[in-house]
């Protein structure tokens, strides 16, 4: 556990070091390629979407509400450092991108959960909502849910929204909700770029979209730590991007 915050007081730290400003690219014009503004715009809604941590089964306290930290790990794939050497970025060696933020979770009926997420600091802007519909809960076996995520993201250069369906599959036990998920996350979003002219102090500004998607699966697991109501969730993210990601939370459930 003190491991866990101790990550979280490093994260603003390590980010400083990921700049996106304008500023930080010496060769901007680089990312008007429509292959590199893709990688680009990809892998920082990918890497930032919000994650529900969160199994097919509802809460279960008696008010159904959960608050809590998280923070999120997104591996940043070569072709993403790729793109900012070709442009000059001083962030073409760092390798992973760390998240911090505040969630929220409440139940709204025996079959409904909703939830939001959040993080601004040093420019990074992280919004982030989930629903929730459990459709198969039987009195044993697995339970079934379709979960939809949706984010709003901001970071230097970047500003973009990521909309992820999932099929989750879990079993309650006694101690823990262990799950799994599968899903599709789609980002779309824009570079606001100053392109140099050619003359001195000259540069013309443009907007430049950019999208992709990538197929994603999720194993994690809910520990519950009764009768204190603390939860402590773990868990691991596949993408065939290559925007990989294992995560932790920290959680209150009433």
């Amino acid at each position: 556990m003190r491991a866990f915050f101790f990550l979280l007081i490093l994260t603003p730290i390590y980010s400083n070091a990921f700049s996106l400003d304008a500023s930080s690219f010496v060769n901007i014009d680089q990312l008007v390629p429509e292959a590199s503004r893709n990688t680009f715009i990809k892998t920082i809604g990918l890497g930032t979407a919000h994650r529900s941590y969160e199994p097919a089964t509802a809460l279960m306290g008696g008010v159904g509400l959960e608050f809590g930290v998280e923070l999120t790990i997104a591996q940043i794939p070569q072709s993403f450092r790729d793109v900012l050497s070709q442009a000059g970025s001083n962030s073409s060696n760092l390798r992973i991108l760390p998240i911090p933020r505040g969630i929220v979770h409440k139940r709204l009926l025996e079959k409904f959960d909703v939830g939001g997420s959040f993080v601004g600091y040093q420019g990074l802007v992280v919004i982030g909502a989930d629903f929730k519909y459990t459709f198969h809960q039987p009195e044993e076996g697995p339970t079934f849910a379709f979960r939809g995520n949706y984010t709003y993201s901001k970071l230097g250069i970047y500003k973009g929204h990521t909309i992820e369906p999932q099929i989750v599959v879990s079993r309650r036990l006694n101690f823990a909700d262990p799950f799994i998920s599968v899903g599709y996350a789609y980002s779309i979003g824009t570079l606001s770029l100053d392109i140099p002219t050619g003359v001195p102090g000259i540069s013309v500004s443009q907007d430049l979209t950019g999208k992709g998607g990538a197929f994603k699966s999720q194993l994690g697991v809910v520990l519950h730590f009764w009768p204190t109501g603390i939860r402590l969730t773990l868990h691991g993210e596949y993408v065939t991007f290559g925007t990989n990601s294992l995560g932790i939370k920290f959680g209150f459930e009433f």
